[in-house]
């Protein structure tokens, strides 16, 4: 299904970044060992893990220029810790939205 115009570029920008790629770093890898570490109390492990899929998560965007790799791998520690704090990936995936929608309509502006 292809949906065209600003809408579509922005609930693509929502689905396939903010949505799937917050699943998939912070969701998957990030809070399943916070949660699979919490009894035992392993700060130093879910810092690691955060750090790493930081890296990973900046790595991602190798394709776009190695600024944007050190840019992602510093927004990635901040969704980390806003997914930690909260316990939830709402508040990432909202912030990592948000994000991409500012650039996608600064892009949209400027083209």
């Amino acid at each position: 299904m292809y949906v065209a115009g600003w809408g579509g570029g922005l609930l693509t920008v929502w689905l396939s970044a903010a949505m799937a790629e917050e699943l998939l770093f912070r969701g998957l890898l990030l809070l399943l060992v916070a949660r699979m570490t919490a009894r035992r109390r392993r700060p130093v492990l879910v810092v690691a893990v955060l750090v790493g899929t930081s890296v990973a998560f900046g790595l991602w965007h190798w394709s776009y220029g190695m600024s944007n790799v050190l840019s992602a791998t510093v927004d990635g520690l901040v969704y980390g810790v806003l997914a930690l704090r909260s316990r939830s990936l709402v508040p990432a995936v909202l912030a990592h939205g948000l994000y991409d929608s500012g650039w996608a309509i600064t892009l949209l502006l400027h083209s």
